[in-house]
């Protein structure tokens, strides 16, 4: 069956063997860069096409009202943030993209693996388990204080303990949980050894 295309004036134009590109994105490059939307040809990706055919027709003027509907949201409650030392001392909205980023099943397959196995690496080096003696190894190799510095390590040490793994099931912050266990403790060292290193 032939592939049927919109007339000139439609919202959409055309793209060969990549269906329909919305207009708001025509004359978009990549200028070499990895686009999740597009290949370095120009090419819509296949995982996009569905997403494409549904909202591509959407005209530049909605699409900019719904920003500014979103802009406005998220300033009403408070998903701001402030940039220190900015003279203008205004409140910034957190950068949010009305396309979303698609990423096929396959791919994330991959991602997730390697999230996975970097989370558990850090939990392994920053929630200690004493009594277990991979952490003992790792405790006993740390560098000196001096030698923490340079390598951007910090001091503090949070201990892996039973409160600390029942605050996040309660949904709240061990501060909140339970402010005087030795996990909140050692969070409110590790906060002070932060601010302390970001005043030098």
């Amino acid at each position: 069956m032939a592939e049927s295309h919109p007339p000139a004036n439609s919202p959409c134009a055309p793209v060969s063997g990549s269906g329909l590109l919305p207009s708001v994105l025509s004359g978009y490059t990549t200028d070499g860069f990895f686009d999740e939307m597009f290949t370095p040809e120009g090419m819509l990706r296949p995982h996009y096409r569905k997403f494409v055919s549904r909202f591509g027709p959407i005209p530049r003027d909605e699409l900019d009202a719904k920003r500014s509907a979103v802009d406005a949201l998220f300033l009403r409650q408070g998903i701001t943030f402030n940039v220190y030392g900015d003279s203008q001392g205004t409140e910034r909205i957190f950068p949010f993209d009305l396309l979303p980023r698609i990423i096929p099943s396959a791919e994330w397959e991959k991602l997730e693996a390697g999230l996975v196995q970097r989370i558990t690496a850090l939990n392994l080096f920053t929630r200690v388990r004493r009594h277990i003696t991979f952490h003992q190894e790792t405790m006993e190799r740390l560098p000196s204080e001096t030698e923490f510095k340079k390598l951007h390590f910090f001091k503090t040490v949070i201990p892996e303990n039973v409160t600390l793994s029942e605050a996040p099931m309660s949904a709240k912050p061990i501060a909140v949980y339970d402010a005087s266990a030795t996990g909140a403790e050692a969070f409110r060292e590790l906060a002070n050894e932060v601010a302390a290193r970001l005043e030098k």
